[in-house]
């Protein structure tokens, strides 16, 4: 006779008997730049943008696009479009000198910016 330990985990179901699929993991980067000073929070598809003069932040609900090397969320606030690109590429901060795994690119209406990300918020 098994014991608990020897048997296979048996995979969810659902109410059709079908095996419940797992969701993806939800995609979670903290994205910043300088010069201006910005930043955007990732978490899911919810943005969290905000900079010294927009406290506690702007919250935007985004499309998020896996991509090879990265991620891209993009969305619409009122009538700006923005897009948040996130790019696995050595990037390191202007003014703290610290290295991350990301560049990251946000674009906010007729507004550029450039700067670094990390996974994880």
């Amino acid at each position: 006779m098994e014991s608990p330990t020897d048997a296979a985990p048996v995979p969810a179901r659902g109410s059709t008997g079908q095996p419940v699929p797992r969701e993806a993991p939800q995609p979670s980067f903290t994205a910043a730049g300088n010069e201006p000073f910005w930043s955007v929070k990732v978490d899911g598809s919810t943005l969290t943008y905000s900079t010294p003069e927009l406290q506690p932040g702007k919250v935007f609900a985004a499309q998020h696009q896996a991509q090879a090397n990265g991620a891209r969320f993009t969305g619409k606030d009122g009538d700006k479009v923005f897009t948040l690109d996130i790019q696995r590429a050595s990037c390191v901060d202007s003014m703290s000198g610290k290295a991350f795994e990301f560049t990251a690119t946000f674009d906010y209406g007729e507004e550029h910016m450039t700067g670094c990300a990390s996974s994880g918020s």
